[in-house]
């Protein structure tokens, strides 16, 4: 399995030794943990996924999502192995507030007590959830009872 470290001073990822490159689509298929990795799947136009990646002592699934024209760079990720993950593939498991909000209570809490964040705020609009800040960019544990996502993504100040 892939490991993933996101340093917590200075924003930057890497996975298995190779920095992340996502300021633009070319530079992320152009940088070698694109090429030397071939299980790394593209879905979209836009968008690429890893099945298995270590975070923090747990299995995620990834998603990359290079900068585009209006839209930022961002890591979107869903903990494996748990109840909320294992109804993703079936709407009548998916479609369950109770589920979305104890996985949202469960992610926030663990990075809660993981992480060394500046500060954090809840978001009160959807998706709702919880904003963990640092000085260049942010974590954020959202959920959204429109299509039953919950999960967290790392973004980047520009």
């Amino acid at each position: 399995m892939k490991k993933m470290i996101l340093n917590e001073r200075d924003g930057s990822v890497t996975i298995d030794n190779y920095s992340i490159n996502l300021q633009s689509r070319e530079q992320f298929v152009g940088s070698c943990f694109y090429r030397e990795n071939d299980d790394i799947k593209e879905f979209g136009h836009y968008g690429y996924y890893v099945e298995s990646v270590s975070w923090l002592g747990r299995e995620y699934s990834l998603e990359f999502w290079p900068a585009m024209e209006q839209f930022e760079k961002k890591i979107f990720m869903v903990e494996k192995g748990t109840e909320f993950y294992s109804s993703l593939h079936d709407w009548e498991l998916r479609a369950n507030v109770d589920l979305l909000l104890r996985e949202e209570a469960r992610v926030k809490a663990f990075l809660e007590s993981t992480l060394h964040f500046v500060s954090k705020h809840d978001i009160s609009q959807p998706p709702y959830g919880v904003v963990f800040e640092y000085a260049w960019g942010e974590i954020a544990v959202q959920s959204n009872k429109n299509d039953f996502n919950c999960g967290l993504y790392i973004s980047w100040n520009n």
